[in-house]
C-alpha cells in the first residue's frame, strides 16, 4: 500500500505531462482562396508558445492561403 500511495502522490499534471514528452502538439491545415485543403501537418512546439506559434505558421504560409493550427 505504501508504493501506491508513493505513486499516487508523484502523478504529474497534463501540463507537466507534455514538458516531459518535449511539448505540445496541433494539427494544422492550409487551404488556398477557393477553400482547398493544400497541405495539412503536425506541428510540435513547446507549451506556452502558443501566442507565438500562428505568427510563426503564417509567415511561412502562401500569399493567399491561410493555415489554422489546434492543439492535438
Amino acid at each position: 500500500m505504501k508504493n501506491m500511495k508513493n505513486f499516487a502522490a508523484q502523478q504529474l499534471s497534463k501540463k507537466q505531462m507534455n514538458n516531459v514528452k518535449g511539448g505540445a502538439s496541433a494539427n494544422c491545415v492550409t487551404t488556398n482562396p477557393q477553400g482547398i485543403v493544400v497541405a495539412s501537418f503536425k506541428l510540435n512546439y513547446e507549451e506556452g508558445t502558443e501566442g507565438s506559434l500562428q505568427g510563426i505558421v503564417d509567415a511561412v504560409t502562401p500569399i493567399g492561403c491561410v493555415t489554422v493550427c489546434r492543439r492535438a
